[in-house]
């Protein structure tokens, strides 16, 4: 699960993918891979990727919008967009409740997101990103229907940094991003001494990808390096650093053919050691 090409995988558990700190007034686009994608968005894509992609918008807008239905639910988004001169930026606010269908199942999700970008020239460009969200919510039944009083409150921060370059044979994308994340979970919701666990886990990554035309055909390649670290009161602490390179070429025969051969390799070192694959 990707936004913007950032990874939004989480340290701690994969259902944390989900937690995607953008407001959906400002999607512009979901775009699907299907099949392996491990040699360019990393060895977890093994059955496809998914990125969402926000636009930047060259119009001034304001765009306020509000909702109410059964069970308590409402909600407000505000989204608006400023550009100043090449600067294009968007800011959006979102705030959705509601008192649950059933014994147990509010819930309440806030959103704050900013993006901003600048074409330096008509090759180059950059943007960057700052995105938060604060998802507290009763689950009843979620993780065991023996305790219905279940709670969870998750607060997620995003940032990132990309420059893109483009020319007429040559694409180089690079990027940095860091991710946060806290997770208080609570079997029962008023017993903290029950049972309850605290999660947090940070992601720092920097990541270089690009591809180059020749008469041979299309070469792609990328390299990364992805730190990962989680402070928990049940999994314990941990950190893991993560290095991949990667190379793949591109051959067309004809316009319903073509040929393709890539090489992927990956160092993780851990508190335990290290492994290459």
């Amino acid at each position: 699960m990707l936004l913007n090409g950032i990874k939004l995988t989480d340290p701690q558990t994969g259902h944390h993918m989900m937690n995607i700190p953008v407001p959906l007034v400002n999607v512009d686009r979901v775009e699907v891979l299907k099949g392996p994608g491990s040699r360019i968005f990393g060895q977890n894509a093994y059955a496809g990727a998914i990125n969402v992609i926000t636009a930047l918008n060259d119009e001034q807008y304001l765009r306020l919008q509000g909702y109410a239905g059964d069970f308590g639910m409402k909600g407000v988004n505000f989204a608006g967009s400023l550009p100043m001169g090449k600067y294009r930026q968007n800011l959006a606010l979102s705030y959705d409740d509601s008192n649950g269908y059933q014994y147990n199942s509010a819930n309440k999700v806030s959103n704050i997101f900013y993006e901003g970008g600048i074409d330096i020239n008509n090759n180059s460009a950059i943007r960057g990103m700052l995105a938060y969200t604060d998802r507290t919510f009763s689950a009843n039944g979620f993780y065991s229907s023996s305790f219905p009083d279940q709670w969870e409150s998750i607060q997620t921060t995003l940032a990132s940094f990309t420059h893109t370059l483009n020319l007429s044979s040559f694409y180089l994308n690079t990027r940095t991003y860091y991710r946060h994340n806290t997770d208080e979970y609570r079997l029962r919701r008023n017993e903290t001494e029950f049972y309850q666990n605290n999660h947090t886990s940070e992601v720092f990554a920097l990541e270089a990808n690009g591809n180059l035309k020749s008469s041979l055909g299309t070469t792609g390649f990328g390299l990364k390096t992805r730190k990962k670290s989680l402070v928990s009161n049940n999994l314990g602490n941990r950190e893991r650093n993560l290095s991949g390179i990667f190379l793949e070429h591109l051959v067309n025969l004809g316009s319903k053919v073509d040929l393709r051969a890539g090489v992927y390799s990956i160092t993780i070192q851990d508190m335990a050691g290290s492994i290459s694959l």
